[in-house]
């Protein structure tokens, strides 16, 4: 007698209703910033794109990156003010005073603005081309809460072979006088207080002095 075996039951076939296997994600790009040029900055500049409405640049470059200026308060207002003043008021034959407007690296991408500057010979001659640290023997910068920022540019600016870079302290209201920079480093450094005064040395030539405190807001 033969006996009827019954077929092993089928999975069913879900083919057509099962989603479609989704493809394997694949890790992103390794993303990182465009470096710019400084000359393709200078070209953009040139355009106007990155000013306000009110005409105004509100970036730099910096090591080939664009880095938002600082939001200036009065205090650190003040001080610029005040230190272009006397700059001026020393009428000094051959050079100018610039206050905020960009020089440009020779060594690296960076174009910024120093609070205040002294060039070589008038502002217009460096129309549409900005000056250059070869042409700059003087930087001044104010500093408050950016202090250890604005410290650590002396290293930059002896780099670029700047003669002379002032630091206005306003956390105690002192002046940091470095000069003569020798391998990237300014080998000499003055801490001036409110009754002492500045030399101006332009080129190894001091050609005026101003009392530090003219200088604090």
């Amino acid at each position: 007698m033969s006996v009827a075996t019954a077929a092993p039951p089928q999975a069913p076939d879900v083919s057509a209703s099962a989603p479609a296997p989704q493809a394997r994600p694949t890790s992103p790009p390794d993303h990182r910033p465009w470096h710019m040029p400084l000359a393709v900055y200078e070209k953009i500049t040139e355009s106007g794109i990155l000013n306000r409405d009110d005409g105004v640049r509100h970036v730099y470059l910096w090591e080939g990156t664009l880095c938002d200026r600082m939001t200036i308060y009065r205090p650190h207002g003040l001080g610029v003010k005040n230190i272009y003043d006397a700059m001026k008021a020393l009428g000094i034959v051959g050079y100018d005073a610039e206050t905020e407007l960009p020089m440009a690296f020779r060594k690296a991408d960076s174009a910024p603005q120093p609070d205040v500057k002294v060039i070589r010979g008038r502002s217009k001659d460096y129309n549409p081309r900005m000056p250059t640290t070869a042409d700059v023997p003087l930087v001044v910068e104010v500093a408050e809460s950016s202090l250890s920022k604005d410290r650590a540019l002396a290293s930059n600016y002896a780099i670029e072979e700047i003669p002379v870079y002032w630091l206005m302290n306003l956390t105690t209201n002192h002046l940091e006088v470095y000069s003569a920079p020798v391998d990237g480093v300014y080998t000499s450094i003055q801490i001036l207080g409110p009754g002492d005064e500045v030399p101006v040395v332009l080129d190894g030539r001091e050609v005026g002095r101003i009392p530090v405190a003219d200088l604090l807001p």
